[in-house]
């Protein structure tokens, strides 16, 4: 986190000369200037340069080390050519070499995007004929769903949890679904049409469009395609601006078609957004990124401090991006942007928030408690986990060092089931965050053991990873997470106690320091604030609307409905 956040402040610098007149493309007789995207897209190149530079200075057993340079590298540059951050030993030859492999593989990435766009649209032509959906209602263009949510059920994790068929109606929204990954194979697109959605994907939306629309794409894209063929482009810029033309002209014909108010997209596109996002802004259609958390950044276990910024936030490209709460609103602000508009609505997640309407009893019981477990007075505790990615799924692939180790989801595992030994009246609802069978999480054995002894306590009830997320919270009476999951605001903007436990005592240097006092660090911290928060302190719901430091972290509008706030804001637009 440290040497990132350094990236962030070295790349604002070079920013100040980048050639920001040198990026229009042409779109339908208009220029289009999409410095921001390349800005956005060589930031994260510019964050891999730095890095190597770092460890390039930091040579192992006295060798020489040299970094070779890549089309990209050799850009950025050129951008400020005295900047001494450049001055890292580069192997010249290797570098020319990689820079022509550079070139050659580029411009035929861009030949084989522009042939499956033909493809695309002739395919188009001819699917577009047998199109009976009306497609005359549709305002938004939803392209923020995760395979992990493709389901359509209230009580799962669903991409559909924005229709409520009031304010935003099912014919008001055109999904676009991602491929099922491994976690939803059972997914299929009968089961969305069963329940009346309008979808499409990436290779069959051209099918929604006009005949005319689709011949007028293919001639264009089929003079895009000759013209590179006959001069193939040999520096950055041009290669670049080829890419971002074949990606706005593979949206042309659905959204001149279809004429949307708004273009909606997620958290998960932050730092890689469609080009064709400035497309939309330039025609009059709103761009809006919905986060769903605000665990953008972790922490650092080591005492060096550092502002916690992150180049993939810097340059976002839609024009609104909607934050859960002012917190991470001034994150935002504090990097580098261009007239995005921050608006706080408050947390949301993929699901029905309506439960946290709903009897907690009653929800309880269909979790799988008992009446009697109530009549005793047993207060209910939602945990969420941060598993890491097994490294059979990483492979050979860099990562960098993340606490969220196996060891440290161990851990925390372990202190949040010895509190059953401690209070005889505490049940556990887990929620986990990612599959425990599918091999793509690792889990330590112990840990695996401790989920077994779990499952057979009356007093644990382990949840499917892939249920209503707000299901765990609204059941419960306080949420124990990782530190810095985002159950732990939705837990505090409904007025519910909760915590961010450290297992290992080694979160301190964060940027969560006003809540310092719902982090807790060692197992013994964690009993002493679970027994205050559960059985001694009565006055957290008056204090998360009072208290201006948890107004940070609340919301705008705490203990309401958000998702309904959401609504509300699209259909304002």
């Amino acid at each position: 986190m440290v040497m990132r956040a350094d990236a962030v402040k070295a790349w604002e610098n070079i920013l100040l000369k980048f050639p920001e007149s040198k990026w229009n493309v042409r779109i339908k007789n208009s220029d289009i200037n999409m410095d921001k995207k390349a800005k956005q897209e060589l930031q994260q190149e510019f964050e891999s340069m730095f890095f190597l530079r770092y460890i390039a200075g930091h040579p192992q057993n006295n060798k020489n080390a040299f970094i070779i340079d890549s089309l990209y590298f050799r850009f950025i540059k050129s951008i400020d050519k005295n900047n001494d951050i450049f001055s890292y030993p580069v192997s010249h030859f290797i570098s020319m070499i990689n820079i022509v492999l550079n070139i050659l593989i580029l411009n035929s990435i861009t030949h084989l995007m522009a042939i499956k766009l033909i493809a695309q649209l002739i395919s188009g032509i001819w699917g577009s004929q047998h199109i009976k959906q009306d497609m005359s209602a549709i305002k938004y263009i939803w392209d923020g769903i995760s395979p992990r949510e493709l389901s359509v059920g209230e009580e799962r994790n669903t991409f559909s949890w924005v229709i409520d068929d009031n304010l935003v109606r099912k014919e008001n929204v055109l999904f676009l679904l991602p491929t099922p990954d491994f976690q939803m194979k059972k997914f299929s697109e009968n089961e969305v049409k069963n329940n009346g959605l309008l979808i499409a994907n990436y290779a069959n939306m051209v099918c929604l469009s006009s005949t005319l629309i689709l011949l007028l794409s293919l001639w264009r894209t089929l003079k895009l395609f000759i013209k590179n063929i006959i001069l193939p482009k040999l520096n950055l810029i041009e290669i670049m601006n080829t890419k971002y033309t074949l990606r706005i002209l593979r949206w042309l014909p659905i959204m001149d078609h279809l004429k949307p108010k708004a273009y909606i997209n997620s958290f998960s596109n932050i730092g890689s957004e469609d080009p064709a996002v400035i497309y939309f802004q330039k025609t009059g259609v709103r761009t809006i990124m919905w986060t769903y958390g605000t665990n953008s950044y972790l922490f650092t276990i080591n005492v060096q401090g550092c502002d916690f910024r992150n180049v993939v936030y810097c340059n976002i490209l839609s024009s609104t991006i909607i934050v859960w709460n002012n917190h991470f609103k001034r994150f935002i602000e504090s990097h580098r942007q261009d007239n995005l508009e921050i608006v706080v609505i408050g947390p949301l997640m993929c699901g029905d928030e309506d439960v946290c309407g709903r009897n907690p009893g009653r929800l309880r019981k269909d979790i799988g408690f008992h009446d009697s477990q109530s009549r005793k007075g047993c207060k209910y505790v939602a945990i969420f986990d941060v598993p890491p990615v097994s490294m059979t799924f990483i492979g050979s692939e860099s990562v960098y060092p993340d606490p969220n180790s196996e060891e440290y989801n161990g851990a925390f595992i372990k202190d949040v089931f010895r509190l059953l030994t401690d209070f005889e009246n505490i049940c556990l609802i887990y929620k986990p965050k990612r599959s425990l069978t599918s091999g793509k999480f690792s889990y330590s054995n112990e840990t695996m053991e401790i989920f077994e002894d779990m499952s057979k306590s009356s007093r644990v009830k382990i949840l499917d990873y892939n249920i209503n997320p707000w299901l765990p919270i609204a059941s419960a009476d306080m949420t124990i997470s990782m530190p810095f999951e985002s159950p732990f605001i939705a837990s505090l903007h409904y007025g519910k106690p909760a915590l961010f436990h450290d297992p290992a005592n080694i979160v301190f240097n964060h940027r969560y320091h006003a809540v310092a006092d719902l982090i807790t660090h060692g197992y013994e911290e964690l009993k002493s604030k679970v027994n205050y928060w559960l059985f001694e302190n009565k006055t957290l719901r008056k204090d998360s609307l009072n208290n201006p430091v948890l107004k940070e972290f609340v919301g705008t509008h705490p203990g309401t409905n958000s998702s309904k706030r959401f609504r509300e804001y699209l259909v304002s637009l």
